[in-house]
């Protein structure tokens, strides 16, 4: 992938229950800071990389 989709962007949300969240991308596009904004767990933020790490192909039946 060639361009970064959501680098610099940021997303808020609301699910069915009132929860609010907000997703940031960072604009070099290494970390996604999510939080909760409002909800049981209002407050709630973290940082984590947002280049997925390499996982095993899932197992066929």
């Amino acid at each position: 992938m060639s361009q970064l989709t959501y680098a610099g962007q940021t997303f808020n949300f609301r699910v069915g229950d009132g929860v609010v969240f907000r997703n940031t991308y960072a604009a070099d596009g290494t970390t996604l800071r999510y939080g909760t904004l409002e909800g049981p767990a209002g407050g709630a933020e973290e940082t984590a990389p947002s280049t997925p790490e390499p996982s095993d192909p899932p197992e066929g039946p």
